[in-house]
């Protein structure tokens, strides 16, 4: 188990996070730090509280790695996300193989919303995942990512607030000039 000190690392990380996409890499990759033993993915859910992408950290390139979610080739034993998604509780049990698998649902953030996954070997997991401290990350990330939302929209029009959308702007700006097309002259706007 991490250290106090581990803990408020990961937290401090967390926390200074301005964007709802990073945060969630953010969180990813702190459970990651502290569950080594652990698989973890994240469910991305989308607004009728549907499964959409499935994400999971990837230590070696540092990076969240996205795939579409595919009912037939999921993480989860059959069902075990239907009942968390049913009851908004913590649900656990084995799978096929044996090991331990958990799933932490968190509704009601819209594309944000999320399901969190952990799966480890049969010996010792319950003694190794605290779900309080799980359901403490998630209520952490459910926090901010209102503050974010408050914090880039008009609150009256529900539209993107000007630095937010410079800013989008600006990413989307960036990612355009760096992606070459063959068959594009280089100065064409």
């Amino acid at each position: 188990m991490p250290s106090s000190r581990d803990l408020l690392d990961g937290l401090a990380h967390l926390t200074g996070i301005r964007n709802a996409r990073r945060l969630e890499y953010s969180l990813l990759k702190t459970l990651d730090d502290i569950y080594e033993s652990a698989l973890i993915w994240a469910i991305q859910l989308d607004a009728e509280g549907q499964p959409r992408s499935l994400h999971t950290f990837d230590r070696k390139h540092d990076a969240v790695m996205t795939v579409p979610f595919d009912p037939e080739d999921q993480p989860v034993p059959a069902g075990l996300l239907e009942q968390a998604l049913a009851t908004g509780q913590p649900v656990s049990e084995a799978d096929v193989s044996g090991r331990r698998v958990s799933v932490f649902p968190m509704s009601g953030l819209n594309e944000f919303s999320i399901c969190l996954v952990f799966s480890f070997d049969g010996d010792g997991a319950d003694a190794s995942l605290d779900a309080r401290l799980v359901k403490s990350f998630l209520s952490v990330y459910r926090n901010f990512v209102k503050l974010i939302d408050d914090a880039q929209t008009d609150e009256l029009t529900g539209l993107l607030n000007r630095k937010t959308f410079d800013d989008n702007f600006r990413d989307l700006a960036t990612l355009e000039r760096s992606v070459h097309r063959p068959g594009l002259a280089e100065d064409r706007r």
